[in-house]
């Protein structure tokens, strides 16, 4: 077959059929005189032995994301891959890694556990009403309190002390937000801060209350909420607390020294910043450095910073015996 052929059936430019044959894994039968025949001639046999090599069988990362869906994305199955949770057929040539997930139960469970962990992450703000998960409203007539728990257009409610459910179509028209909706600058500042509650069971609760804290001083954009069956985990950027002088705020402060798993409290005359324990380090590559890692980010689709942070952590707590 000519190399045209060849391309199709490898998947690849005719350019990296040429890198082939100059490497040596085609070596045309014309090899000499080609340019006076005007195209390779190249085996057949070893076309198919080297796709064998290319494709050992199973889902590309590309492949295997869209088959999980709900978001999922190559650097999320190179993750799996990376911690083994998944198996996978490696192809290797011309230095070049590439993963193959293959469709066993063990992808059968990663696409399961995704698809639950991105269901726990749900909408938290909508930017057009101005309303966000969690934030309370007053009743203009009667006083009486809810909070919205749902914020989906068509679904979404809030709830009274008695659980009484109140359609956010009808909040604007009979209640006045208590808290007002913030969306803030975003947030640069190095690393995260975490705090993990139990899943709270009324809606004056502290938990809800320190959520609506942080939404209303550093604003909706900079923070995340994730729900798992009886637990409430808020990310967020490093923020600033600042309360009013005579408010009683103690007991909120308390509460999120309790729930706080990462980050630290810093305590000022005025207020309380919840700082991150993430470090930043600036490294200078010189510029072959810097290419090299540039190609080893491409073959893991990651960013160099991951890569790194990734074989750190490898180094430190996996190290061979």
């Amino acid at each position: 077959m000519n190399a045209r052929e060849a391309a199709a059936i490898l998947h690849v430019s005719m350019t990296t059929i040429s890198t082939y044959i100059k490497e040596g894994l085609l070596v045309p039968e014309n090899l000499d005189s080609w340019h006076i025949e005007g195209q390779y001639v190249i085996p057949e046999e070893q076309v198919y032995e080297l796709r064998a090599r290319l494709y050992p069988g199973g889902l590309s990362t590309k492949e295997a994301a869209l088959e999980v869906g709900k978001g999922c994305k190559p650097y999320h199955i190179l993750t799996a891959i990376n911690k083994n949770q998944v198996n996978v057929n490696t192809s290797n040539v011309l230095n070049k890694t590439a993963y193959y997930v293959i469709e066993d139960t063990s992808f059968d469970q990663f696409k399961e556990n995704f698809h639950r962990a991105r269901q726990t992450q749900t909408k938290h703000f909508d930017s057009q009403r101005q309303l966000f998960r969690y934030q309370s409203h007053r009743h203009k007539k009667t006083g009486e309190v809810v909070r919205i728990m749902a914020i989906d257009k068509e679904e979404g409610y809030a709830v009274d002390s008695l659980g009484t459910k109140v359609s956010l179509l009808t909040l604007p028209i009979e209640y006045d937000p208590l808290t007002l909706y913030h969306i803030g600058k975003l947030n640069n500042r190095t690393g995260q801060v975490e705090f993990q509650f139990a899943k709270p069971t009324h809606i004056r609760s502290m938990t809800y209350t320190l959520i609506e804290q942080i939404a209303a001083q550093s604003g909706v954009r900079n923070y995340s909420i994730t729900e798992e069956e009886n637990k409430i985990v808020i990310t967020c950027k490093p923020f600033l607390l600042r309360f009013e002088e005579g408010d009683n705020h103690y007991e909120l402060i308390e509460h999120a020294k309790r729930g706080l798993v990462k980050g630290e409290l810093q305590e000022r005359k005025e207020d309380y910043f919840f700082a991150s324990t993430d470090r930043k380090v600036t490294v200078t590559l010189g510029e072959e450095e810097y290419k090299k890692l540039s190609e080893l980010t491409l073959n893991h689709n990651c960013t160099i910073e991951d890569l790194v942070r990734k074989n750190l952590m490898k180094d430190l707590f996996f190290k061979k015996e």
